[in-house]
């Protein structure tokens, strides 16, 4: 979706964006977002905030469809004019690869001791942590 193209009435346009990719650019109904101090949902015409992000389940409601699902880093959120912009990793909760994400993870902690400090390290161990998250599904 260009950037400078707004959501249809009625609806907010949601972007999650990692640091490599966009995860997903969609106009949607609502969205409930994992923010740090509790869920919350952002509907359209909602006053313009910033919070930080938990890592958590975010989900997209359309009219008529069945909810989507993400799995979220810690993270932030930016919503104004119908935009709800996620700032974290992401993967969609039906598209996750178990084999993938546990080499992933053993990757970025073979990884982690070699970063003494400094803000790599803190990004690799958001990295961890949103792997352990993903990978904790499969433990239910």
């Amino acid at each position: 979706m260009p950037e400078d193209i707004g959501p249809a009435a009625g609806k907010i346009r949601l972007k999650i964006t990692c640091p490599v990719s966009v995860v997903a650019d969609m106009e949607v109904s609502s969205v409930q977002i994992p923010a740090l101090l509790g869920t919350r949902l952002v509907i359209p015409k909602q006053a313009p905030f910033i919070c930080a992000l938990n890592a958590g389940q975010l989900v997209a409601y359309s009219d008529g469809e069945e909810p989507i699902s993400y799995l979220i880093s810690k993270g932030i959120c930016e919503v104004r004019r119908d935009i709800c912009a996620v700032m974290a990793w992401g993967i969609r909760s039906d598209q996750i690869d178990e084999n993938l994400y546990r080499r992933l993870l053993a990757d970025a902690e073979g990884l982690l001791p070699l970063l003494v400090s400094g803000s790599a390290r803190r990004e690799l161990q958001n990295r961890v942590e949103f792997y352990q998250l993903v990978l904790g599904i499969f433990k239910k």
